[in-house]
């Protein structure tokens, strides 16, 4: 058991109103991971604390660790955006779009949840059920 999670086990013990007065001081960075409410609630301060070039790879760890609640805000606030990310490259397969590339990742990972709801998304929006049969296989492999 590391440091942080003996501090949460200790946190948790202590009474409502202590712990009401030491929420003042926290961060809302570090609270925003605590409970569902508050992260529904700030969930947009993430944005500012993952770099650009990082974000997709927080979208992939999220997929592999099957977590529903943050898939579903995610889903809901950048559907429409990553439907438009046209040929979507990942280890040579160009998937015809993000969200297509979100649903076989999902299945390589055994994340369920995840991909429930990014199929719940995708049948919503009436796009085709058999798009991940046109997913394009391009080995690029440099000889000399």
């Amino acid at each position: 058991m590391n440091s942080e999670n003996k501090y949460l086990l200790l946190i948790q013990q202590m009474p409502e109103d202590i712990i009401r007065h030491i929420k003042q001081f926290v961060p809302l960075s570090c609270l925003v991971w605590l409970d569902k409410k508050t992260y529904l609630k700030n969930h947009h301060i993430i944005y500012k604390l993952i770099s650009e070039n990082k974000y997709e790879s927080y979208v992939r760890d999220m997929i592999r660790k099957d977590n529903q609640l943050v898939i579903s805000c995610l889903m809901r606030e950048n559907f429409k955006r990553w439907t438009n990310y046209k040929k979507y490259l990942y280890k040579n397969i160009i998937y015809t779009n993000f969200n297509y590339f979100l649903l076989d990742f999902c299945r390589e990972n055994n994340s369920t949840n995840c991909s429930n709801i990014i199929s719940e998304y995708l049948k919503d929006s009436r796009l085709s059920k058999n798009q991940h049969k046109k997913n394009v296989v391009r080995n690029i492999k440099w000889t000399n």
